[in-house]
């Protein structure tokens, strides 16, 4: 999962493009960890100083039949995690967004899954909405 900062065209066109690379990645590079693929990330695409645009990323595989979540971060909110019996908790998420240092490591995090729980992912763009104030309309009376 990946959000690229900024709104329209430019944001829309770049989250596109991440999409493509990391699918041919994945492929042609034998399925790296997960902190190895955001370390890549990472070096291939530095931030621009000229436009400062950047973007977080959050990437992990679920292996069902061992009952893991093997995940990395870099700068994106942590997934929650909603066990079938038990209490959502949010996992951890460190990690710095892509491109703002060259030497920056990526931890690979796991969690134990069972069958039925759930794993919620998000973008800022959900606390960003929750932060805004509501506004209500008034009706004619």
């Amino acid at each position: 999962m990946l959000d690229v900062t900024g709104h329209g065209m430019v944001a829309a066109l770049q989250s596109v493009a991440l999409t493509r690379v990391l699918a041919s990645t994945w492929t042609a590079a034998g399925r790296p960890s997960s902190a190895q693929l955001t370390k890549w990330l990472n070096a291939e695409f530095p931030v621009d100083p000229d436009v400062w645009q950047c973007f977080t990323f959050l990437c992990g595989v679920v292996d069902l039949s061992a009952g893991w979540l093997r995940y990395a971060n870099a700068g994106h909110p942590g997934p929650v995690h909603v066990p079938l019996c038990g209490e959502p908790a949010a996992l951890e998420a460190a990690g710095l967004p892509i491109g703002w240092f060259d030497d920056a490591e990526y931890d690979e995090f796991s969690v134990r899954v069972h069958p039925g729980d759930r794993l919620y992912l998000h973008s800022d763009g959900l606390t960003e909405v929750m932060k805004r104030p509501r506004t209500t309309s008034a009706s004619a009376g």
